[in-house]
């Protein structure tokens, strides 16, 4: 079952984000949830694990950004991204996207790097 979210007004079906992240060649895996926005009121972030031996930077953060504007539309362009050094089955997918907004709720334009650690830390109360 897709899950979506209302974006200023609009549906966003996060599997459609999570996807477009991961046609990306230097994606490996992506998540994709929903935060609160001062100015939207919701917002999107999106959490990848990059390939082996790939580093992310502010340059790739913008451009797995504008990949989905391109693709679905400004709103459904997340507002933060972070760069994950890896997904582990720790954490139900549901957990995982709560640990995800928790980490990725301040976050701005520059891209975190989080690792599996402080998404499981943030998991758990």
């Amino acid at each position: 079952m897709d899950e979506v979210v209302s974006v200023s007004g609009q549906l966003v079906s996060l599997t459609e984000v999570r996807d477009t992240l991961l046609s990306h060649p230097f994606v490996a895996e992506a998540d994709v949830c929903e935060r609160a926005d001062p100015r939207l009121g919701r917002s999107l972030a999106a959490a990848v694990v990059l390939g082996p031996g790939l580093t992310g930077d502010a340059a790739l953060a913008r451009d797995l950004l504008d990949a989905v504007r391109e693709v679905l539309g400004g709103l459904a362009r997340p507002r933060a991204l972070g760069f994950v050094d890896r997904f582990a089955a720790d954490l139900s997918p549901r957990a995982r996207r709560e640990a995800l907004a928790v980490l990725l709720a301040g976050a701005g334009e520059e891209p975190l790097h989080l690792t599996w650690e402080q998404v499981i830390a943030a998991a758990r109360p």
